[in-house]
């Protein structure tokens, strides 16, 4: 009897054991993926709705114009006529015969002249202004949306699942699954870490203060391209060298940096003296990190020119921790591909640790917009992407009043950690945003414009010392998993 309870006991406690790792398996349908594209959709409705509405607006002040036009030269012409009038009829009431008389053939030439002038008045073309489509719009966005399905498929591990129940009694099929795991994973693992280097790529909307924390990380004077609005399309690698060494080198993409002799300009001239040139560094590259002027957005030819990566590699203390730094340029969901392409190629190729950077703390709606094409870029990485969030333009003025005196022990540990504390909930508001913050990554606060004050000193070299402990840690982790 016992042999035959110990039959049943052993096939049950397989069921047992392949039931929990069948059960842990399950990957549920991510909410976000829905709350991202139903997000995105209101913004394409709005965007829409603002452009026909714009449109319309044109039509109705060009219109409103010309009929004023029209209205101003009617009222011209009935001035001239009561001029003409009034001054005969003060001629007949004071009996200025011989006025009247002298004058007849002018005044009919007056007359006349306005009644041409009122003939030759034409009234603007009435011109009706139809919406097509718009009628059809609520049954093609029903049509579209009905065709939305969640559906259940066989994924790849419950596969994997079913090929070990047939090997059971293999004692290799520990060593095998690791093994079979790790080949799909292989591609991306071996570009998790270059030459040993630490990577970050600042990632955010137009005018967020990506390019003055750069200067501020490199202890240098502004020699990138920065104003408000685009100003950069090209994707910028920051890295160390020494001074005989400082070069731009310009690839014609990312992905073919390790296969070809890049064009090379030399900086070396600008760092020969115990001070850096740096407005001679800004002049010499500006021409290549600058968006042209002369190339309209979404043309063949500034596709092809935003795809070519540049690579700045000049002394610096932060660089030469082995960190890179990766500029890119302001990112929003209209962006042309190209440079979504790019930012793509960064994430797949280099998988860097990236810094969210964004001013408004309440996530404006270009922010929200921003960190939805980013997520849309990172797509199926997203999971596997390390994420700084940096609120940045924290002045200190607003986390403490101009006449308050605080010990700096007192701002380190209590006013800062509820400054950061309270730009941090308004952040986990953010729709979507919860589940983000909790997996792989870290928010932190700075202002790069407080250095004046040596609070804002400390907050933004906590903040600093933050990010790059994070890094570091991203850095080992993916170290490790590649092994």
């Amino acid at each position: 009897m016992r042999e035959i309870f110990e039959g049943v006991w052993s096939p049950l406690k397989e069921a047992s054991k392949t039931a929990q790792l069948m059960t842990n398996s399950i990957v549920n349908v991510k909410n976000d993926r829905i709350i991202d594209a139903f997000a995105l959709l209101r913004i394409s409705i709005d965007k829409y709705e603002k452009i026909l509405l714009h449109r319309i607006d044109e039509i109705n002040t060009s219109r409103k114009k010309l009929l004023e036009d029209y209205e101003d030269d009617v009222m011209c012409e009935e001035q001239k006529l009561v001029k003409s009038e009034k001054d005969f009829d003060n001629n007949l009431l004071n009996n200025n015969y011989d006025i009247i008389l002298k004058g007849k053939k002018s005044w009919i030439d007056i007359i006349k002249k306005i009644a041409q002038d009122i003939g030759k008045l034409k009234p603007p073309t009435t011109v009706e202004y139809n919406i097509e489509g718009i009628d059809q719009l609520s049954t093609a966005m029903d049509r579209i949306l009905n065709s939305v399905r969640i559906v259940q498929r066989k994924e790849l591990q419950n596969e994997l699942l079913q090929h070990l129940q047939t090997e059971t009694v293999d004692k290799t099929t520990e060593v095998k699954s690791k093994l079979f795991m790790d080949i799909l994973k292989i591609q991306s693992l071996r570009k998790q870490v270059i030459a040993g280097k630490m990577q970050i790529a600042l990632v955010g909307e137009h005018s967020c203060g990506k390019t003055s924390l750069i200067h501020y990380l490199l202890e240098s004077d502004p020699f990138l391209p920065s104003d408000v609005g685009s100003v950069s399309a090209r994707i910028t690698c920051l890295t160390y060298a020494d001074s005989a060494d400082a070069c731009l080198r310009i690839y014609s993409s990312l992905e073919e940096r390790h296969q070809e002799f890049p064009e090379q300009i030399s900086l070396s001239e600008y760092f020969s003296e115990s001070e850096p040139d740096w407005d001679g560094v800004k002049d010499r590259i500006e021409v290549h990190v600058k968006r042209p002027k002369n190339l309209e957005t979404y043309s063949k030819e500034f596709s092809l020119w935003a795809k070519s990566f540049v690579e700045i590699r000049i002394p610096s203390n932060f660089l030469k921790l082995g960190i890179d730094l990766y500029d890119t340029p302001g990112l929003i969901y209209s962006d042309p591909p190209v440079l979504r392409q790019n930012l793509h190629a960064i994430v797949k190729t280099v998988i860097p640790t990236v810094v969210f950077m964004y001013e408004n703390p309440c996530f404006a709606c270009d922010t929200s917009d921003c960190f939805l094409a980013l997520k849309t870029i990172l797509s199926k990485q997203l999971d596997d992407t390390s994420i700084f969030f940096l609120n940045t333009k924290v002045d200190i003025d607003a986390i403490i009043d101009a006449d308050t005196v605080i010990e700096g022990e007192e701002f380190e540990k209590t006013t800062l950690v509820n400054a950061r504390q309270r730009r941090k909930d308004l952040l986990l508001k953010v729709p979507g945003m919860a589940q983000q913050m909790f997996h792989n990554s870290e928010f932190d606060i700075i202002s790069v414009e407080s250095q004046w004050d040596p609070c804002g000193i400390k907050m933004n070299q906590l903040a600093i010392d933050h990010l790059i402990q994070f890094v570091a840690i991203s850095h080992l982790k993916n170290c490790k998993t590649s092994r």
